[in-house]
């Protein structure tokens, strides 16, 4: 009994451990709205209707617009199911809009 309950223990804070990292990205994203230094990025995939996720959570569904800090680099992750998971970094300008195209590849 003692060990499942400290497993369960260890999994709810690898939870808030992993909740506490996306909410600073989302802050930091925030932090730069206020300061008026946001950029433009659009994600498309193909195929369509992947999820975009920053930090670990889902911010948008492709095609998708985003408002990323301006001049710093940012890790996109794009997931869809039955197909292999993507990681790319942007690092948008501030005054351009920034495209960027995915083919994703089916799981084998």
């Amino acid at each position: 009994m003692r060990s499942i309950q400290r497993e369960t223990r260890q999994t709810i804070g690898a939870r808030l451990l992993a909740s506490l990292a996306a909410m600073s990205m989302i802050f930091a994203v925030m932090a730069y709205a206020f300061a008026g230094g946001l950029a433009p990025v659009v994600v498309e995939t193909s195929p369509e209707g992947a999820q975009v996720l920053i930090g670990g959570q889902v911010v948008g569904t492709t095609p998708a617009t985003l408002e990323l800090p301006a001049d710093t680099k940012v890790r996109i992750q794009i997931e869809k199911k039955g197909y292999q998971t993507r990681t790319i970094s942007v690092t948008p300008s501030e005054g351009k809009t920034k495209r960027v195209k995915v083919t994703l590849k089916k799981d084998e």
